[in-house]
């Protein structure tokens, strides 16, 4: 039964390996290093597919939430970057590294969109991982770290699956205010969270 449970956690995140590598070439605008991995996906939607392929190769994505598509893909002991820049060619996306707290974030939006505004990110790095959480779980995490207040509206009921690795959590708060359309209001040393 144990094997079942493991063999169906690998069918349904699709990822079978991965290891390190050598160093991206300068030329290339999306790697910082190029982890070689196995990734079997087969009409996932946009979303999971990049989520499962952060998740592998350890990076920081961030995806607008108006990205959408599925992605069939199957590679072995291929660099991430590539598989990346397969998905991003395939479905018209743009790809843009963010220096975020010292850490690269690779921001994920549709080639047509306006490039997003350069925005300074201050705040302490942060690991998160939720996946389908009430967004008050998510709010009260932030809270916590950060030595703020976020209080979210009573009308905003959304779940947040969020995946990060030392990334300032004011831009993980960024992140989800833009994934699940929502906005933040500062006044003080409180942060309200509502909808646009």
């Amino acid at each position: 039964m144990k094997s079942f449970v493991v063999i169906a956690f690998f069918a349904c995140v699709a990822v079978v390996a991965c290891r390190h590598g050598d160093r991206a070439p300068a030329n290339r605008p999306v790697a910082a290093t190029k982890q070689k991995i196995d990734l079997e996906l087969n009409n996932i939607p946009i979303h999971d597919a990049l989520g499962a392929l952060a998740k592998t190769a350890q990076i920081n994505l961030s995806v607008d939430p108006d990205v959408a598509g599925s992605v069939t893909i199957s590679v072995r002991e291929t660099a991430w970057d590539q598989v990346l820049d397969t998905i991003a060619r395939e479905h018209a996306l743009r790809v843009t590294p963010i220096d975020v707290g010292g850490r690269t974030v690779f921001r994920i939006a549709n080639a047509a969109s306006e490039p997003s505004p350069s925005t300074r990110f201050t705040g302490a790095p942060i690991d998160v991982s939720f996946n389908d959480a009430p967004i008050r779980a998510f709010a009260k995490t932030l809270s916590d770290f950060a030595g703020v207040a976020i209080v979210v509206d009573d009308d905003v009921q959304v779940n947040v699956t969020q995946f990060s690795r030392q990334v300032p959590w004011d831009f993980v708060l960024d992140h989800v205010l833009r994934k699940y359309k929502l906005r933040a209001i500062r006044n003080g040393n409180e942060i309200r969270i509502t909808k646009r």
